[in-house]
């Protein structure tokens, strides 16, 4: 890694496929109705459930000594993953009382 950065990191990823509505890649060319995909305003109520996980999580790994403090954590989300970061962000705050590092949404 590049930029003062630790030579090494843990990279964890999320699959919220189930709770995105989507329980396995949609072939769009299968789809004939609008109705047949799933409701993007169901998807959006989940995004601060997965957020409050993913906040459970990092307090977790903080706790069990796996990670010193919230400088050591950096979120990154795309589209609603960005929402799900900010998200977790917030509610880490709401339980430490601090804010983690680094949050990046595209």
């Amino acid at each position: 890694m590049k930029a003062g950065f630790a030579a090494t990191a843990n990279v964890i990823a999320v699959d919220w496929g189930k709770l995105s509505g989507a329980l396995s890649p949609v072939d769009l060319s299968l789809i004939g109705d609008l109705e047949d995909l799933p409701l993007y305003a169901e998807v959006v109520k989940n995004v601060p459930v997965v957020g409050k996980r993913i906040q459970e999580f990092i307090v977790f790994l903080q706790d069990n000594g796996k990670i010193s403090g919230p400088e050591q954590v950096h979120l990154v989300g795309q589209s609603l993953g960005a929402h799900i970061s900010g998200f977790a962000g917030l509610y880490y705050r709401e339980v430490k009382n601090a804010k983690l590092d680094r949050i990046t949404g595209y």
